[in-house]
């Protein structure tokens, strides 16, 4: 009897055991932000493949290529709520697999609404940016992509070297504005790169203090 005893409360062990260890995965939410040139894109999916745990990708920009809404959108909140509406079905694809113990790197986020300045913008399109902002939850780690503009334009000549730098100087003055943000040197090659945000990511992971930002350069 004793040891049937034993054996049934072995097996009731291990099978609250296997429960528990679904609630004890530990996903990890990162956010990649940078200028066009800086191999973001590259980045995320040179991590899905090289990284330790499971990686989902998801991709969360907001804008066209021009940076505002279509001109289609004449009503006005419809442009706002359709990007509400997309970035929020986007994040639950991200923070659903980051809860099932994936890292998830959102290749772009909301915080882009943040980089217009508010002196360029209305009373109304100030107030739009604000609330598509901050309209996802902070993830557990934003990373911020920096290299000169000039470095950025020899990469990718779409867009002008100053145009390149003041997007730079925007995307790495959000370090002051969200949580859990640091800025990484995109200067040098992709496999470079990768290895630093790799240690990045994990050293966040484990709860390591990260340095302040120009040390990660």
């Amino acid at each position: 009897m004793r040891a049937r005893l034993r054996s049934l409360r072995n097996r009731i062990a291990r099978g609250l055991n296997s429960v528990l260890d679904a609630f004890r995965r530990r996903g990890f939410a990162v956010v990649l932000l940078a200028p066009d040139g800086a191999g973001k894109t590259t980045l995320a999916r040179s991590l899905s493949k090289t990284f330790v745990f499971p990686v989902s990708v998801v991709y969360m920009g907001l804008y066209r290529r021009s940076g505002g809404p279509d001109r289609r959108y004449r009503v006005p909140g419809v442009f706002v709520l359709e990007r509400l509406l997309l970035s929020w079905g986007r994040a639950v694809v991200g923070y659903t697999a980051r809860a099932a113990g994936r890292l998830v790197v959102f290749d772009r986020y909301p915080y882009e609404a943040l980089l217009t300045p508010p002196g360029e913008m209305n009373r109304l399109g100030r107030a739009h940016r604000i609330v598509l902002g901050h309209s996802c939850p902070h993830p557990d780690l934003t990373i911020l992509l920096d290299a000169p503009g000039a470095v950025l334009h020899a990469r990718k000549a779409e867009r002008p070297a100053d145009e390149l730098e003041r997007v730079r100087r925007r995307i790495t003055d959000l370090q002051r504005r969200v949580p859990r943000a640091i800025v990484v040197d995109a200067t040098p090659s992709s496999d470079d790169v990768r290895r630093n945000v790799t240690d990045v990511i994990w050293r966040a992971y484990c709860g390591t203090a990260l340095d302040s930002p120009g040390n990660e350069r």
